[in-house]
């Protein structure tokens, strides 16, 4: 059989003189234009995460609940698991809210199931193993969760709290029946940023934590849990789940 290459004629637009006035190199100047940004107060905003950034934690649906649970195990100082993914979002989401906690005096137990033996996700086992050998009485996830409906109801009928935080799509209408959900992706979801990743909707939590609705001060307080947000491509793409739990220890 004979393969053809495709030959797609594409013709790349030309950077605005708006944008290399105010400095941008031709690249970065057409990169900004393809998505829409071709004048230089626009680029800047975006650039520094303004537009992003700024909106209202609160807007997640569920967000409330997550923040007065959570709370409530900060002040009770309960065993807390955040249970994560082995991909670079994952993990960066469960150093940057194990940070938060330990810095709140929380036993804060992080869990990133094995990539072969477990695969992705809420699993029972790995449930049943956090209770009995760390007492945990509430689960956070973070980069997962929103499909876990039998998991959730498996933990909950051992006594034990979910709050889910994830960014991945429903399956279907239905959600696990936890303390709160919070996905941007969720049926009903009104908040403006649908694309946010597993660690944005982990920071978004924080900021709720805070009462930080601009995320300034929780950029300054951790900021070398979320320094691992930028480092993350070289540092974690292609280690093993040992490696990222040594990893995440030494950092968060």
């Amino acid at each position: 059989m004979k393969y053809r290459n495709w030959k797609i004629p594409y013709t790349a637009p030309q950077p605005p003189e708006a944008l290399l006035r105010a400095g941008y190199s031709p690249l970065l100047a057409v990169l900004l234009a393809l998505r829409g940004y071709d004048d230089a107060g626009q680029a800047r905003t975006f650039l520094s995460g303004g537009d992003q950034s700024a909106f209202d934690p609160m807007l997640l649906q569920d967000m409330d609940k997550a923040v007065a649970r959570i709370r409530a195990a900060i002040e009770r100082r309960e065993h807390v698991a955040v249970f994560g993914d082995y991909d670079v979002d994952g993990i960066t989401s469960t150093c940057v809210l194990t940070d938060y906690l330990r810095r709140r005096g929380v036993p804060v137990h992080p869990y990133i199931p094995d990539r072969i033996e477990e695969g992705y996700g809420l699993n029972m086992d790995a449930i049943t193993s956090l209770q009995r050998a760390d007492d945990i009485t509430l689960i956070i996830t973070v980069d997962c969760g929103i499909t876990a409906i039998d998991e959730t109801n498996y933990a909950l009928q051992r006594g034990i709290d979910m709050v889910i935080t994830d960014h991945h799509e429903c399956s279907g209408q239905a959600i696990p029946n936890a303390v709160a959900v919070v996905d941007p992706k969720r049926p009903g979801s009104q908040y403006p940023n649908g694309g946010l990743a597993g660690v944005g909707v982990a920071y978004k939590l924080l900021c709720a934590l805070e009462g930080d609705r601009g995320g300034s001060s929780v950029i300054r307080r951790h900021e070398d849990a979320l320094r691992l947000v930028e480092a993350a491509e070289p540092e974690l793409s292609d280690c093993d789940t040992k490696q990222a739990l040594e990893i995440l220890k030494g950092q968060a």
